[in-house]
């Protein structure tokens, strides 16, 4: 004959968790007793048959939700880093805008807007002062990379002015 069911103690939940490594359930083992209790002691499927078995299924539902919160985390991880890295391009692409005007300048020295900051190259010591600022800046600002990035933006920038030139 079919033992009926009875509803565990918090204690008996206690040990039956520490039993099978579920270390969050033995420490608090009257959430489980209260959720059940609050309903009836009844699952989705019906009468409860087995508490054990229902802290087992709790003991996979939290590793599983370990699992997809560390999912997430480093999905919000790689996201975080690529907009990060968006920005530093923007930003290395303007300096180096900004470095070809300066060299730019030293061909024609006629008093030349600098990118979209609104300030103007005018003496002839500008150039070279303005490059080596805009190369601190980028190194200061994101480091070794950011160098790397600089000088890559700023060839890539000089081939494109020498097509146009060739073209025009």
């Amino acid at each position: 004959m079919k033992k009926a069911f009875s509803p565990p103690t918090p204690d008996q939940v206690a040990a039956y968790a520490r039993e099978i490594g579920y270390d969050k359930l033995a420490a608090d083992p009257g959430r489980f007793c209260d959720y059940y209790e609050t309903c009836g002691w009844r699952t989705n499927h019906g009468p409860m048959k087995n508490w054990q078995a229902a802290v087992r299924n709790w003991r996979r539902m939290d590793a599983e939700r370990g699992m997809n919160a560390v999912a997430t985390a480093r999905a919000e991880e790689e996201a975080r880093r690529k907009e990060a890295e968006a920005r530093m391009r923007e930003v290395v692409a303007r300096y180096a805008r900004e470095w070809v005007v300066a060299d730019g300048w030293q061909r024609n020295p006629a008093p030349v807007p600098l990118g979209d900051t609104g300030r103007f190259l005018r003496g002839p010591e500008d150039p070279e002062k303005e490059k080596h600022l805009i190369e601190t800046k980028a190194r200061d600002a994101y480091g070794a990379e950011g160098s790397r990035m600089l000088r890559e933006c700023i060839r890539e920038a000089l081939a494109e002015e020498s097509r146009r030139a060739a073209h025009a």
